[in-house]
């Protein structure tokens, strides 16, 4: 315990050992690694508050796949949301063609998720035009006429 908890110590920035300097300075007498370790984890993870206004508020499709989409509202959610309501907020997210189609289906998340990365893939595929100039050959015999 003293060896992990000298290590991660001496692995510290300035920056973070003041935020658990007091741990540092006047460690607990058993525990130390965990005590010091379970604050360092708890400094830098998101409150489920926070996750959760994330989850209801500040997510967007963007440029990535719907599956990508779903998977971090997923790790957002974790296990505070039911399935019913997460289908819900993706769904919502997704474009208005998208989540017509979807919602006509009785597949499970991992379902939809899947076949609104092909209808993603298929409506992404542009068609690109060429275009040629006309020769001055062209041109002439068009004047001509």
């Amino acid at each position: 315990d003293d060896t992990k908890f000298n290590h991660v110590i001496s692995a510290i920035d300035s920056d973070i050992f003041n935020c658990v300097c007091d741990i540092i300075l006047k460690p607990p007498d058993a525990d130390k690694y965990s005590t010091l370790k379970n604050h360092l984890i708890e400094l830098h993870s998101e409150s489920e508050a926070s996750k959760i206004r994330t989850l209801l508020q500040g997510l967007e499709l963007g440029d990535q796949r719907p599956s990508q989409l779903l998977a971090r509202m997923k790790a957002l959610a974790g296990d505070t949301v039911g399935e019913p309501l997460l289908r819900s907020l993706w769904l919502g997210r997704l474009p208005n063609n998208t989540q017509t189609i979807l919602t006509a289906l009785k597949e499970d998340l991992a379902g939809l998720a899947s076949v609104a990365d092909k209808m993603n893939d298929l409506a992404n595929h542009s068609n690109i035009n060429s275009v040629t100039p006309q020769t001055s050959d062209n041109r002439v015999a068009q004047l001509e006429k």
